[in-house]
């Protein structure tokens, strides 16, 4: 998941599919790495440079990933070695 500034969250290919289409060559070539041919470009939707629910200015440059970490994960990789430290002592 990704948040805009002003707060919105959405899947990142969602976001990105409503985007896309408001994106320069430019924009595009520093998403993908490479310059979209001009004969591939359809013209540039402005309204697509907006949060589809506030119309706030959002461009891909200025959306923040959101990472979620897994319930098994543990919080930190030193305290969950203390624990499993502590509940060896404990057992024995």
């Amino acid at each position: 998941p990704v948040v805009t500034y002003c707060g919105h969250l959405y899947c990142w290919p969602c976001l990105y599919r409503w985007l896309e289409p408001g994106m320069s060559a430019i924009e595009q070539n520093d998403v993908f790495g490479f310059l979209v041919a001009a004969a591939t470009r359809t013209s540039l939707d402005r309204s697509r440079r907006s949060c589809p629910v506030c119309k706030a200015t959002c461009t891909v440059k200025n959306v923040v990933p959101v990472y979620v970490r897994s319930h098994n994960t543990p919080t930190h990789p030193i305290s969950s070695s203390q624990q499993t430290t502590e509940t060896t002592t404990e057992t024995t």
